[in-house]
């Protein structure tokens, strides 16, 4: 396995463990109540959740497609 590859599979490794802790944090800010709300949840934590499945979506159509471009290589 190349440097590149490994490289690659850390940046997967890194982006899938920030979007963990965001949906962690989200979870954790369910449980503070404000005014500010969304689909009758907290809106900061809703927000957080959002951003989190936007990311995993990114993550898993960008590992499609680059695996796509190696196997055409």
């Amino acid at each position: 396995m190349s440097l590149f590859h490994r490289e690659a599979e850390m940046k997967r490794f890194v982006i899938a463990l920030v979007l963990a802790a965001l949906i962690m944090g989200a979870s954790f800010l369910m449980q503070i109540q404000t005014r500010f709300r969304i689909f009758g949840y907290p809106g900061m934590a809703m927000l957080c959740f959002l951003a989190a499945a936007a990311g995993g979506f990114w993550l898993v159509i960008s590992i499609f497609v680059q695996d796509q471009k190696r196997r055409k290589k």
